[in-house]
């Protein structure tokens, strides 16, 4: 359940943002949506921090700030 309000809630984000003109509007919301929680719960799992030298923040700021780079309006 609460991934499906994240999941709503991001899709509808992007949608305001392609909306308003900041995000391109050729790229599927949904696909976007799915590439940037795929990434996160990759990133997530306990084997991956373990080895990692970037706290989970940082992850999650790094693959938000790859994602939104990639569909912002130009």
């Amino acid at each position: 359940m609460r991934k499906k309000v994240i999941v709503e809630q991001l899709a509808l984000l992007f949608q305001e943002g392609i909306q308003s003109g900041y995000f391109r509007s050729d790229i599927e919301t949904g696909f976007v949506v799915s590439v940037f929680l795929a990434a996160i719960e990759t990133l997530a799992k306990p084997d991956y921090l373990v080895q990692s030298p970037y706290a989970y923040e940082t992850l999650v700021q790094q693959v938000f700030t790859l994602l939104i780079e990639g569909v912002h309006s130009k």
